[in-house]
């Protein structure tokens, strides 16, 4: 029996059956979205009922897979062209499907290196799609989020990148500097925070990760800071997207969910936060949303830092380079700095007013703002309040063979006088220079500066 009057039944009556939301909303109510073609790259989503995404079309700029409806699977991305990164993958249906999978990133050529495109998201139940390779020296794009309900997230993109670089961003403003990076949590809303060489792992507020597929904790703990405003943290096994490919494995976070006051300034913030971070961008994290502690050998609050989880040579080190407004993960890309022991912790020397070398014992930290001295360093008897602006303050190697930074104090800028024995530099010399903070050896670091 001959099939073909059937097939144009069938096709004559989803004709009919699609006509009104193809009329209204672009997509049949059932069936496959079209596939991608040079002309509109994107897959079209699929029926709004039942029915596949279509499949991004494959050129120089790869189109994204088509979204299902109800029921389906997403499409998936297209493989990018020379010098292209690959299509997402299509989101999955609302009740059940997969989302589609990453396209494959192009050659990279002569340009910057091509990441693999992201998996796409399932919603209720299905399993996430694999993200897409990454091109030469390239991330694989990150994997989909698995349903709610049921379903795996899909796998990162094979890739082996060398370096990414994404922005940094130093805001300044209520006494505060904040070098700040964009993260995503979990697929989670993309939030700035604050990077803190001081301090190790990433301390992020409940409202700003991804809770789909999130997992069960793994761990509960204290986050203290400077500030006087402490966190009840909830820690969880989950990936931090900083973009441009820059994507960890599963990796210890940790979710600040109760914030409570040791100081009456921290209360203040605490009540008057809901207001001051809208309207004000700041809060209870300063001029950030959360922490990204990178230093090796500090105390915590993490037990580990996200950047020691990202792919290929990613996971080295990072260059804060607030001069040029840059953060790069993976191997130091310039040439031969000045390296000292310890990151953030290490041993220095410290001179006033050009007086004697002082030995001391250092906190590297770009968090710390205007940073501490000991009263015993400063040496006139000063024993709280600030450093009187006109003080020079040089900073050399424990040998003091070679000097690191040196800065003269003004009405803003002066550190705070303790009487502990250790110093904090703050946030200074990362205005001054370029800095590399180095994971190796394993839980000590080395920290290079590049003058």
């Amino acid at each position: 029996m001959d099939a073909a009057p059937l097939q144009t039944v069938e096709q004559d009556l989803l004709g009919v059956i699609n006509a009104p939301t193809r009329a209204l909303l672009g997509r049949p109510l059932i069936g496959n979205g079209t596939n991608g073609t040079a002309a509109d790259p994107n897959g079209g989503a699929g029926g709004l009922l039942i029915g596949d995404g279509g499949t991004g079309y494959s050129q120089t700029t790869a189109g994204a897979g088509g979204a299902a409806g109800l029921i389906g699977n997403g499409g998936d991305g297209g493989a990018g062209g020379a010098g292209a990164n690959g299509g997402a993958g299509g989101r999955g249906g609302w009740l059940i499907g997969d989302g589609g999978h990453g396209g494959q990133a192009g050659a990279a050529g002569s340009g910057p290196a091509t990441v693999g495109g992201p998996g796409g998201r399932a919603v209720l139940i299905g399993n996430g799609g694999d993200g897409g390779a990454g091109g030469t020296n390239a991330a694989g794009g990150a994997g989909g989020l698995g349903g709610w309900l049921f379903g795996q997230n899909g796998a990162a993109g094979v890739g082996s990148p060398v370096n990414v670089t994404v922005p940094l961003d130093v805001a300044e403003g209520y006494g505060l500097t904040s070098p700040n990076v964009n993260v995503s949590v979990n697929g989670g809303p993309s939030v700035p925070v604050l990077v803190d060489t001081g301090s190790r792992g990433l301390v992020i507020p409940f409202w700003a990760v991804g809770f789909q597929n999130l997992g069960w904790p793994t761990g509960i703990g204290i986050a203290s800071y400077a500030s006087g405003l402490d966190f009840v943290t909830i820690r969880f096994n989950t990936t931090v997207d900083f973009g441009n490919g820059a994507v960890s494995a599963p990796t210890p976070v940790e979710v600040a969910v109760l914030p409570f006051p040791t100081t009456l300034n921290s209360l203040l913030i605490i009540a008057l936060s809901p207001v001051l971070q809208p309207v004000f961008g700041v809060g209870m994290f300063g001029l950030a949303h959360g922490t990204l502690g990178v230093g090796p050998n500090a105390g915590g609050p993490g037990i580990s830092s996200p950047t020691t989880a990202l792919p290929g040579q990613l996971d080295e080190g990072v260059l804060v380079n607030a001069p040029q407004g840059e953060l790069q993960f993976g191997p130091n890309s310039l040439p031969s700095g000045i390296s000292v022991p310890g990151a953030p912790i290490t041993p220095l020397l410290v001179q006033v007013n050009g007086g004697p070398l002082q030995p001391i014992t250092a906190v590297i930290d770009s968090g710390g703002v205007d940073g501490t001295i000991p009263s015993s360093v400063l040496g006139t008897g000063q024993v709280s309040g600030t450093v009187p602006a006109g003080t020079t303050i040089s900073v050399y190697t424990s040998d003091g063979s070679t000097p690191l930074y040196s800065y003269t104090t003004t009405a803003t800028n002066g550190s705070t006088v303790t009487s502990g024995t250790s110093m904090n530099t703050g946030y200074l010399p990362f205005g001054q220079q370029a800095i590399y903070i180095s994971n190796s050896p394993s839980g000590v670091g080395t920290t290079i500066f590049h003058d």
